[in-house]
Protein backbone atom coordinates (compact mmCIF):
# COMPACT_ATOMS: atom_id res chain seq x y z
CA UNK A 1 0.00 0.00 0.00
CA UNK A 2 1.45 3.20 -1.09
CA UNK A 3 1.70 6.10 1.27
CA UNK A 4 -0.83 9.02 0.87
CA UNK A 5 1.78 11.75 1.90
CA UNK A 6 5.80 10.96 1.25
CA UNK A 7 7.48 14.01 2.50
CA UNK A 8 11.41 13.65 3.70
CA UNK A 9 10.13 15.49 7.17
CA UNK A 10 13.11 15.82 9.76
CA UNK A 11 12.81 18.86 11.49
CA UNK A 12 11.09 22.67 11.04
CA UNK A 13 12.57 25.92 11.04
CA UNK A 14 10.05 28.23 13.24
CA UNK A 15 11.16 31.72 13.93
CA UNK A 16 14.64 30.77 12.77
CA UNK A 17 15.11 28.23 15.82
CA UNK A 18 15.58 24.50 14.57
CA UNK A 19 12.37 21.87 16.00
CA UNK A 20 12.89 18.51 15.29
CA UNK A 21 9.99 15.90 15.61
CA UNK A 22 12.05 12.92 17.37
CA UNK A 23 11.11 11.70 21.39
CA UNK A 24 13.62 11.83 24.20
CA UNK A 25 14.24 13.14 27.40
CA UNK A 26 15.56 16.71 28.36
CA UNK A 27 16.07 19.19 31.07
CA UNK A 28 12.74 19.79 33.17
CA UNK A 29 11.25 23.25 32.32
CA UNK A 30 10.09 25.52 34.93
CA UNK A 31 6.62 26.94 33.81
CA UNK A 32 5.83 30.41 34.44
CA UNK A 33 2.56 31.91 35.45
CA UNK A 34 0.36 32.36 32.84
CA UNK A 35 -1.46 35.56 32.59
CA UNK A 36 -5.29 36.41 30.30
CA UNK A 37 -5.86 39.66 30.31
CA UNK A 38 -8.49 40.95 27.60
CA UNK A 39 -11.90 43.03 27.09
CA UNK A 40 -15.00 41.92 27.00
CA UNK A 41 -17.24 43.20 24.49
CA UNK A 42 -20.48 43.94 22.76
CA UNK A 43 -20.20 47.19 23.82
CA UNK A 44 -17.69 46.83 27.00
CA UNK A 45 -19.16 44.84 29.01
CA UNK A 46 -19.03 46.01 32.52
CA UNK A 47 -19.99 43.79 35.74
CA UNK A 48 -19.92 40.36 33.20
CA UNK A 49 -19.01 37.44 35.40
CA UNK A 50 -15.78 35.45 33.61
CA UNK A 51 -13.92 32.15 33.78
CA UNK A 52 -11.21 30.93 32.33
CA UNK A 53 -11.54 27.09 31.55
CA UNK A 54 -9.28 24.73 30.72
CA UNK A 55 -9.56 22.71 27.89
CA UNK A 56 -8.09 19.17 26.63
CA UNK A 57 -7.11 17.85 23.17
CA UNK A 58 -10.14 15.83 22.49
CA UNK A 59 -12.36 19.41 23.33
CA UNK A 60 -13.59 18.53 26.34
CA UNK A 61 -14.38 21.25 29.15
CA UNK A 62 -11.96 20.81 32.37
CA UNK A 63 -11.98 22.67 35.80
CA UNK A 64 -12.07 26.16 36.05
CA UNK A 65 -8.70 27.57 36.65
CA UNK A 66 -9.73 31.42 37.16
CA UNK A 67 -13.02 33.61 37.96
CA UNK A 68 -13.18 37.30 37.53
CA UNK A 69 -15.31 40.60 37.10
CA UNK A 70 -15.04 42.73 33.82
CA UNK A 71 -14.36 46.60 34.99
CA UNK A 72 -14.31 49.59 33.43
CA UNK A 73 -14.16 49.18 29.49
CA UNK A 74 -15.24 45.77 29.78
CA UNK A 75 -11.64 45.16 30.86
CA UNK A 76 -10.18 41.77 32.87
CA UNK A 77 -7.58 39.75 34.13
CA UNK A 78 -7.08 36.35 35.41
CA UNK A 79 -3.80 34.34 36.93
CA UNK A 80 -4.18 30.78 35.96
CA UNK A 81 -1.21 29.99 37.24
CA UNK A 82 1.40 27.70 35.74
CA UNK A 83 -1.75 26.08 33.20
CA UNK A 84 -0.25 26.28 29.69
CA UNK A 85 -2.56 24.96 27.01
CA UNK A 86 -5.98 25.32 25.51
CA UNK A 87 -8.17 27.63 27.34
CA UNK A 88 -12.24 28.58 26.89
CA UNK A 89 -12.91 32.09 28.48
CA UNK A 90 -16.54 32.65 28.73
CA UNK A 91 -17.89 35.56 30.18
CA UNK A 92 -21.60 35.81 31.46
CA UNK A 93 -24.18 39.03 32.74
CA UNK A 94 -22.79 42.30 33.05
CA UNK A 95 -23.88 45.82 31.37
CA UNK A 96 -22.97 47.48 28.33
CA UNK A 97 -23.85 50.58 26.03
CA UNK A 98 -25.94 50.07 23.15
CA UNK A 99 -23.51 51.82 20.62
CA UNK A 100 -27.05 52.54 18.63
CA UNK A 101 -29.69 53.60 20.96
CA UNK A 102 -26.75 54.47 23.76
CA UNK A 103 -28.65 53.25 26.12
CA UNK A 104 -27.49 51.02 29.38
CA UNK A 105 -28.86 47.46 28.47
CA UNK A 106 -28.09 43.94 29.84
CA UNK A 107 -25.78 41.42 28.21
CA UNK A 108 -28.20 39.09 26.93
CA UNK A 109 -26.55 35.93 27.02
CA UNK A 110 -22.85 33.97 27.51
CA UNK A 111 -19.87 35.19 25.40
CA UNK A 112 -16.98 32.89 24.78
CA UNK A 113 -13.53 32.83 23.26
CA UNK A 114 -11.54 29.58 22.79
CA UNK A 115 -8.00 29.97 22.68
CA UNK A 116 -5.30 27.67 21.97
CA UNK A 117 -1.85 26.60 23.58
CA UNK A 118 -1.68 29.71 25.77
CA UNK A 119 1.60 30.62 28.22
CA UNK A 120 2.63 33.53 29.43
CA UNK A 121 1.16 37.31 29.24
CA UNK A 122 -1.98 36.40 26.89
CA UNK A 123 -4.56 38.82 25.37
CA UNK A 124 -7.77 37.41 24.84
CA UNK A 125 -11.02 39.93 23.17
CA UNK A 126 -14.52 38.23 24.11
CA UNK A 127 -17.27 39.23 21.75
CA UNK A 128 -19.92 38.21 19.26
CA UNK A 129 -17.27 37.57 17.09
CA UNK A 130 -15.65 35.06 19.22
CA UNK A 131 -18.62 33.28 19.82
CA UNK A 132 -19.33 33.11 16.12
CA UNK A 133 -15.95 31.55 16.05
CA UNK A 134 -16.61 29.10 19.37
CA UNK A 135 -19.86 27.76 17.89
CA UNK A 136 -17.97 27.31 14.56
CA UNK A 137 -15.10 24.84 15.83
CA UNK A 138 -18.14 22.60 17.41
CA UNK A 139 -15.37 20.31 19.36
CA UNK A 140 -13.18 22.06 20.75
CA UNK A 141 -9.85 20.76 19.72
CA UNK A 142 -6.51 22.71 18.63
CA UNK A 143 -6.85 22.28 15.15
CA UNK A 144 -10.98 23.19 14.79
CA UNK A 145 -10.15 26.60 17.38
CA UNK A 146 -7.68 27.83 14.95
CA UNK A 147 -9.01 26.79 11.87
CA UNK A 148 -12.48 28.53 13.09
CA UNK A 149 -10.60 31.49 14.83
CA UNK A 150 -8.93 32.06 11.01
CA UNK A 151 -12.02 31.83 9.60
CA UNK A 152 -13.78 34.65 11.34
CA UNK A 153 -10.57 36.80 11.04
CA UNK A 154 -10.36 36.23 7.63
CA UNK A 155 -14.21 37.61 7.84
CA UNK A 156 -13.24 40.98 8.52
CA UNK A 157 -10.37 41.64 6.66
CA UNK A 158 -7.97 39.68 8.63
CA UNK A 159 -8.22 41.45 12.13
CA UNK A 160 -7.12 39.01 14.98
CA UNK A 161 -10.53 38.39 16.74
CA UNK A 162 -8.75 37.09 19.60
CA UNK A 163 -5.80 39.83 20.08
CA UNK A 164 -6.99 42.90 18.93
CA UNK A 165 -9.19 44.95 21.44
CA UNK A 166 -12.46 46.65 20.00
CA UNK A 167 -12.94 50.10 19.95
CA UNK A 168 -15.90 51.55 22.33
CA UNK A 169 -16.56 53.43 18.84
CA UNK A 170 -18.80 55.97 20.93
CA UNK A 171 -16.08 57.14 22.65
CA UNK A 172 -14.36 60.04 21.46
CA UNK A 173 -10.73 58.51 22.37
CA UNK A 174 -11.55 55.65 19.86
CA UNK A 175 -10.14 57.94 17.10
CA UNK A 176 -6.96 57.56 18.60
CA UNK A 177 -6.67 53.80 18.53
CA UNK A 178 -5.71 51.78 15.16
CA UNK A 179 -7.19 51.15 12.07
CA UNK A 180 -7.74 47.29 13.38
CA UNK A 181 -8.63 48.42 16.45
CA UNK A 182 -11.70 50.65 14.92
CA UNK A 183 -12.72 48.30 12.49
CA UNK A 184 -13.67 45.70 15.20
CA UNK A 185 -15.76 47.86 16.98
CA UNK A 186 -17.45 48.59 13.91
CA UNK A 187 -18.28 44.96 13.62
CA UNK A 188 -19.76 44.88 17.16
CA UNK A 189 -21.43 48.16 16.35
CA UNK A 190 -23.26 46.44 13.16
CA UNK A 191 -24.41 43.49 15.35
CA UNK A 192 -26.41 45.83 17.09
CA UNK A 193 -27.63 47.66 14.37
CA UNK A 194 -28.65 44.55 12.94
CA UNK A 195 -31.25 44.41 15.82
CA UNK A 196 -32.03 48.05 15.59
CA UNK A 197 -33.39 48.26 12.20
CA UNK A 198 -35.14 44.77 12.98
CA UNK A 199 -33.09 42.37 10.51
CA UNK A 200 -32.04 40.32 13.67
CA UNK A 201 -34.90 39.59 17.08
CA UNK A 202 -31.56 40.39 19.15
CA UNK A 203 -27.81 40.33 19.31
CA UNK A 204 -28.26 36.46 20.32
CA UNK A 205 -30.49 35.71 16.94
CA UNK A 206 -27.79 38.24 15.14
CA UNK A 207 -24.91 35.89 16.35
CA UNK A 208 -26.69 32.34 15.68
CA UNK A 209 -27.95 33.81 12.03
CA UNK A 210 -24.03 34.88 10.78
CA UNK A 211 -22.59 31.62 11.91
CA UNK A 212 -25.59 29.79 10.39
CA UNK A 213 -24.02 31.46 7.07
CA UNK A 214 -20.32 31.28 7.29
CA UNK A 215 -20.77 27.46 8.53
CA UNK A 216 -23.01 26.13 5.41
CA UNK A 217 -20.34 27.51 2.72
CA UNK A 218 -18.08 29.86 4.20
CA UNK A 219 -19.68 32.78 2.85
CA UNK A 220 -21.63 35.23 4.22
CA UNK A 221 -24.01 35.47 0.99
CA UNK A 222 -27.22 35.62 3.18
CA UNK A 223 -26.56 38.03 6.13
CA UNK A 224 -23.75 39.61 4.32
CA UNK A 225 -26.51 42.43 3.12
CA UNK A 226 -27.60 42.60 6.02
CA UNK A 227 -24.23 43.30 7.77
CA UNK A 228 -23.28 45.97 4.74
CA UNK A 229 -26.78 47.92 5.13
CA UNK A 230 -26.22 48.00 9.00
CA UNK A 231 -22.52 49.64 8.55
CA UNK A 232 -23.73 51.83 5.92
CA UNK A 233 -26.71 53.09 8.78
CA UNK A 234 -23.95 53.06 12.19
CA UNK A 235 -21.31 54.84 10.25
CA UNK A 236 -21.90 57.95 9.10
CA UNK A 237 -23.92 58.40 12.48
CA UNK A 238 -23.41 60.75 15.05
CA UNK A 239 -22.47 58.03 17.41
CA UNK A 240 -19.50 56.71 15.72
CA UNK A 241 -16.56 57.87 16.95
CA UNK A 242 -13.93 56.45 15.54
CA UNK A 243 -13.20 59.08 12.49
CA UNK A 244 -13.94 56.10 9.56
CA UNK A 245 -16.34 56.98 6.74
CA UNK A 246 -17.77 54.37 4.55
CA UNK A 247 -14.88 55.37 2.29
CA UNK A 248 -12.20 54.53 4.59
CA UNK A 249 -13.66 52.18 6.99
CA UNK A 250 -11.71 48.47 5.97
CA UNK A 251 -14.57 46.92 7.00
CA UNK A 252 -17.15 47.83 4.69
CA UNK A 253 -15.36 45.87 1.61
CA UNK A 254 -13.91 43.37 3.67
CA UNK A 255 -17.86 42.24 4.29
CA UNK A 256 -18.51 42.82 0.67
CA UNK A 257 -15.89 40.47 -0.59
CA UNK A 258 -17.14 37.65 2.34
CA UNK A 259 -20.64 37.98 0.81
CA UNK A 260 -19.78 37.83 -2.97
CA UNK A 261 -16.97 35.16 -2.20
CA UNK A 262 -15.81 32.36 -0.19
CA UNK A 263 -13.76 33.73 2.60
CA UNK A 264 -10.01 33.08 2.65
CA UNK A 265 -9.41 29.89 3.94
CA UNK A 266 -7.24 29.08 6.92
CA UNK A 267 -4.85 26.64 4.64
CA UNK A 268 -4.01 29.70 2.07
CA UNK A 269 -0.33 30.43 2.47
CA UNK A 270 3.25 28.60 2.31
CA UNK A 271 4.30 25.98 4.59
CA UNK A 272 7.70 24.96 4.63
CA UNK A 273 9.16 21.28 5.85
CA UNK A 274 12.98 22.04 6.15
CA UNK A 275 15.94 19.50 7.34
CA UNK A 276 17.98 21.87 9.15
CA UNK A 277 18.91 24.80 6.93
CA UNK A 278 17.52 23.05 4.07
CA UNK A 279 14.27 23.52 2.27
CA UNK A 280 12.87 20.18 1.42
CA UNK A 281 9.74 21.06 0.95
CA UNK A 282 6.83 24.49 0.08
CA UNK A 283 3.42 23.42 -0.31
CA UNK A 284 1.59 26.80 -1.31
CA UNK A 285 -2.07 27.36 -1.02
CA UNK A 286 -2.49 30.35 -3.17
CA UNK A 287 -6.14 31.02 -2.89
CA UNK A 288 -9.18 28.90 -1.77
CA UNK A 289 -9.21 26.76 -4.55
CA UNK A 290 -5.11 26.55 -6.07
CA UNK A 291 -2.19 24.87 -4.59
CA UNK A 292 1.21 24.32 -5.69
CA UNK A 293 4.15 21.89 -3.87
CA UNK A 294 7.60 21.52 -4.62
CA UNK A 295 10.01 19.21 -3.31
CA UNK A 296 13.68 18.79 -3.04
CA UNK A 297 16.03 15.50 -1.79
CA UNK A 298 17.68 12.71 -3.37
CA UNK A 299 15.88 10.71 -5.31
CA UNK A 300 14.56 7.46 -3.89
CA UNK A 301 11.54 4.99 -3.12
CA UNK A 302 10.21 6.22 -7.03
CA UNK A 303 10.61 9.92 -5.95
CA UNK A 304 12.44 12.98 -7.06
CA UNK A 305 12.68 16.64 -6.57
CA UNK A 306 10.15 18.01 -8.69
CA UNK A 307 6.88 20.01 -8.35
CA UNK A 308 2.93 19.44 -8.20
CA UNK A 309 0.20 21.93 -9.30
CA UNK A 310 -3.26 21.31 -8.66
CA UNK A 311 -6.85 22.43 -7.18
CA UNK A 312 -8.59 21.45 -4.16
CA UNK A 313 -11.83 21.54 -2.04
CA UNK A 314 -11.98 22.19 1.64
CA UNK A 315 -13.66 22.55 5.07
CA UNK A 316 -12.22 23.58 8.76
CA UNK A 317 -10.87 19.97 9.04
CA UNK A 318 -10.85 18.50 5.87
CA UNK A 319 -9.00 18.84 1.87
CA UNK A 320 -9.51 16.96 -1.24
CA UNK A 321 -6.17 17.68 -3.65
CA UNK A 322 -6.60 16.54 -7.35
CA UNK A 323 -3.16 16.77 -8.73
CA UNK A 324 -3.13 17.80 -12.31
CA UNK A 325 0.56 18.19 -13.08
CA UNK A 326 2.97 15.89 -11.27
CA UNK A 327 7.21 15.36 -11.76
CA UNK A 328 8.28 14.38 -8.20
CA UNK A 329 7.26 10.49 -8.60
CA UNK A 330 5.90 8.67 -5.56
CA UNK A 331 6.69 11.82 -3.44
CA UNK A 332 4.10 14.34 -2.61
CA UNK A 333 -0.10 14.29 -2.44
CA UNK A 334 -0.82 12.80 -5.59
CA UNK A 335 -1.40 9.80 -3.65
CA UNK A 336 -4.16 11.59 -1.95
CA UNK A 337 -5.79 13.08 -5.15
CA UNK A 338 -9.43 12.83 -4.70
CA UNK A 339 -9.27 11.59 -1.36
CA UNK A 340 -10.29 13.48 1.76
CA UNK A 341 -7.48 14.37 4.17
CA UNK A 342 -7.97 15.39 7.48
CA UNK A 343 -5.53 18.46 8.46
CA UNK A 344 -5.15 20.68 11.62
CA UNK A 345 -3.19 24.12 12.22
CA UNK A 346 -1.82 24.68 15.41
CA UNK A 347 0.73 27.49 16.66
CA UNK A 348 1.24 28.11 12.48
CA UNK A 349 1.88 24.05 12.28
CA UNK A 350 -0.45 22.25 9.72
CA UNK A 351 -0.51 18.76 10.26
CA UNK A 352 -1.44 16.09 7.66
CA UNK A 353 -1.16 12.70 9.11
CA UNK A 354 1.74 12.17 10.50
CA UNK A 355 3.55 15.09 8.20
CA UNK A 356 4.25 18.38 9.67
CA UNK A 357 5.15 21.91 8.03
CA UNK A 358 5.92 25.32 9.67
CA UNK A 359 3.74 28.80 8.25
CA UNK A 360 6.33 30.64 6.68
CA UNK A 361 5.61 34.31 8.08
CA UNK A 362 6.64 37.93 6.75
CA UNK A 363 9.44 39.53 7.72
CA UNK A 364 10.09 42.91 9.12
CA UNK A 365 13.23 43.56 7.49
CA UNK A 366 12.85 41.52 4.17
CA UNK A 367 9.64 42.69 2.46
CA UNK A 368 10.50 39.69 -0.17
CA UNK A 369 9.76 36.91 1.95
CA UNK A 370 7.00 34.73 1.41
CA UNK A 371 5.53 33.49 -1.47
CA UNK A 372 4.34 34.96 -4.97
CA UNK A 373 2.30 34.00 -7.26
CA UNK A 374 2.61 34.53 -11.00
CA UNK A 375 -0.10 36.83 -12.61
CA UNK A 376 -1.76 35.31 -15.73
CA UNK A 377 -3.63 37.26 -18.36
CA UNK A 378 -4.96 40.83 -17.40
CA UNK A 379 -3.43 40.81 -13.76
CA UNK A 380 -5.28 37.26 -13.27
CA UNK A 381 -3.88 35.28 -10.07
CA UNK A 382 -4.58 31.65 -10.22
CA UNK A 383 -0.98 31.29 -12.25
CA UNK A 384 1.15 28.90 -13.21
CA UNK A 385 4.33 29.54 -10.78
CA UNK A 386 5.11 30.48 -7.27
CA UNK A 387 7.98 32.00 -6.21
CA UNK A 388 8.87 32.13 -2.48
CA UNK A 389 11.64 33.26 -0.73
CA UNK A 390 12.16 31.86 2.51
CA UNK A 391 13.85 33.90 4.68
CA UNK A 392 17.04 36.46 3.78
CA UNK A 393 18.65 33.58 1.57
CA UNK A 394 16.95 30.82 0.16
CA UNK A 395 14.60 30.79 -2.10
CA UNK A 396 12.34 28.11 -4.11
CA UNK A 397 10.52 28.30 -7.65
CA UNK A 398 7.68 26.09 -8.23
CA UNK A 399 6.36 26.08 -11.98
CA UNK A 400 4.61 23.94 -14.33
CA UNK A 401 6.80 25.35 -17.64
CA UNK A 402 3.64 26.82 -19.46
CA UNK A 403 4.67 30.07 -19.07
CA UNK A 404 7.44 30.07 -21.23
CA UNK A 405 7.88 27.87 -24.45
CA UNK A 406 10.84 26.03 -23.16
CA UNK A 407 9.66 25.67 -19.41
CA UNK A 408 10.01 22.19 -18.01
CA UNK A 409 7.33 21.42 -15.25
CA UNK A 410 9.75 21.54 -12.01
CA UNK A 411 11.11 23.17 -8.96
CA UNK A 412 14.48 25.60 -9.06
CA UNK A 413 16.00 25.97 -5.45
CA UNK A 414 18.89 27.97 -4.48
CA UNK A 415 20.13 31.01 -2.69
CA UNK A 416 20.15 34.67 -3.10
CA UNK A 417 20.97 38.35 -2.46
CA UNK A 418 19.25 41.32 -3.11
CA UNK A 419 19.50 45.33 -2.99
CA UNK A 420 16.11 47.72 -3.13
CA UNK A 421 15.86 47.06 -7.06
CA UNK A 422 17.88 44.01 -7.79
CA UNK A 423 18.06 40.27 -6.92
CA UNK A 424 20.71 38.15 -7.37
CA UNK A 425 19.78 34.18 -7.67
CA UNK A 426 22.38 30.66 -6.92
CA UNK A 427 20.68 28.16 -8.07
CA UNK A 428 21.56 25.06 -6.69
CA UNK A 429 18.50 22.63 -7.98
CA UNK A 430 17.18 23.39 -11.45
CA UNK A 431 15.01 20.67 -12.91
CA UNK A 432 12.39 23.39 -15.08
CA UNK A 433 14.60 24.26 -18.27
CA UNK A 434 14.38 27.78 -19.61
CA UNK A 435 11.39 28.57 -16.67
CA UNK A 436 12.40 29.98 -13.51
CA UNK A 437 14.80 33.23 -12.55
CA UNK A 438 18.52 30.89 -13.40
CA UNK A 439 19.93 30.94 -16.54
CA UNK A 440 22.82 28.65 -17.50
CA UNK A 441 24.39 31.12 -19.76
CA UNK A 442 24.12 34.28 -17.75
CA UNK A 443 25.57 33.05 -14.03
CA UNK A 444 25.23 35.41 -11.35
CA UNK A 445 23.42 38.38 -13.25
CA UNK A 446 21.86 40.80 -11.57
CA UNK A 447 17.69 40.59 -12.10
CA UNK A 448 15.88 44.02 -11.76
CA UNK A 449 13.10 43.90 -10.43
CA UNK A 450 9.83 46.95 -8.75
CA UNK A 451 7.91 46.06 -5.55
CA UNK A 452 4.63 48.04 -5.35
CA UNK A 453 1.98 46.45 -2.41
CA UNK A 454 1.70 43.06 -3.08
CA UNK A 455 2.91 43.23 -6.46
CA UNK A 456 6.54 42.18 -7.48
CA UNK A 457 7.45 42.91 -11.20
CA UNK A 458 10.17 41.69 -12.93
CA UNK A 459 11.01 43.40 -16.29
CA UNK A 460 11.82 41.30 -19.26
CA UNK A 461 12.20 43.31 -22.22
CA UNK A 462 11.19 43.19 -25.37
CA UNK A 463 8.36 41.22 -24.18
CA UNK A 464 5.81 42.09 -21.32
CA UNK A 465 6.55 42.33 -17.34
CA UNK A 466 6.02 39.36 -15.28
CA UNK A 467 3.63 40.39 -12.47
CA UNK A 468 3.60 37.95 -9.39
CA UNK A 469 0.82 38.52 -6.29
CA UNK A 470 2.01 38.01 -2.51
CA UNK A 471 0.24 35.13 -1.42
CA UNK A 472 -1.43 36.17 1.77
Amino acid sequence: MRKRFVWPVACLVMGGSLVCCAGGGGELAILASTIISGVAAIGPLIGGIGTIYALDQSGATGAPLASMTTGPKGAFTADIGTYHGNILATVTGGNYTNPVTLLQVTNPMPLRAAVPNVSGSTWVSVTPLTEIATQTAGTLTPGNITAADTLVTNMIGGIDILTTKPSDVTDPAAALNTASEKNYGLMLAAVSQMVAQGTSGSVTEAISKIKNDISDNYQLDATGPEISAALEKFIPSPNNKTGLTMATAAIVPSIHEATIAPIKNPLVGSWVVRNATTPLAVLTFVDNSNFFFGQDGVANGGGQAGMERGTYAWNLTNWTPTVIVDTNGRWGLSDASGTQVPYSISNNILALGDAQAAKLMPSASNPLVGSWNLMNGAGQSNGNAVFTFLDDANYVFVGDGESVPSGLPGIERGTYTRTATEITVTPTVDTNGQGGFSDPSQPNTPIPYTLSGDVLTFPDPPNPDVHFTRVK
